[in-house]
């Protein structure tokens, strides 16, 4: 953590200027980032991603990544970001498109929907203080979120979410991010009977 502007919140910028005593002093050939992906908040410490290729403004720009990846290549010092794949915000694009009046079937197969006539299984999310129902309703139907209700999940037995989702990993390696921290992962396949 390191605030470069003052505002409270550690920023790109503050980083990059501790690389080189990351790497020198203390010895170590790595660094991994919490997530820099730009996000609707930190009411989940900004995995509520509407985003999956851009720099939250509130940790700086492509620009400032961009720097600190060149300052890190030469010390060397590999950079890891740490990358949720379970949800998206549900500001998010694909999501604003799903739940829209006369969505595709396509744009609804990205996420996780309740067959209409299925019984609402029992099951709970795992975060927030009253671990409540882990299935919500939008406008298009009933939706399974394995955290908060504004993160839906995403539908990893489309190929078209499996796709879009490593063109966004090949978006930030040939940035020149060395490896991801997948957090989550036991989260992206769901059981597909809604059994209790």
């Amino acid at each position: 953590f390191k605030d470069s502007d003052g505002d409270g919140i550690g920023d790109l910028v503050g980083v990059r200027e501790q690389l080189r005593y990351v790497a020198e002093e203390l010895d170590m050939d790595a660094v991994i980032l919490s997530p820099i992906f730009e996000a609707a908040g930190m009411s989940d410490g900004w995995r509520d991603i509407t985003n999956f290729t851009n720099v939250d403004p509130k940790f700086g720009s492509m620009t400032d990544f961009e720097t600190l990846l060149s300052l890190a290549s030469s010390l060397p010092l590999r950079v890891i970001l740490e990358w949720v794949p379970n949800h998206s915000s549900n500001l998010h694009p694909w999501w604003i498109a799903a739940t829209s009046t006369g969505a595709s079937q396509a744009d609804k197969d990205k996420y996780v929907w309740l067959p209409e006539e299925a019984a609402t299984p029992n099951w709970v999310s795992f975060y927030g203080q009253d671990k409540s129902s882990a299935i919500s309703t939008a406008s298009t139907g009933r939706y399974y979120h394995a955290f908060l209700d504004t993160e839906p999940d995403l539908n990893y037995r489309s190929p078209a979410v499996v796709l879009e989702m490593n063109k966004i990993l090949d978006f930030w390696l040939e940035k020149g991010v060395d490896g991801f921290l997948v957090q989550n992962a036991e989260y992206l396949m769901e059981d597909s009977q809604w059994r209790n």
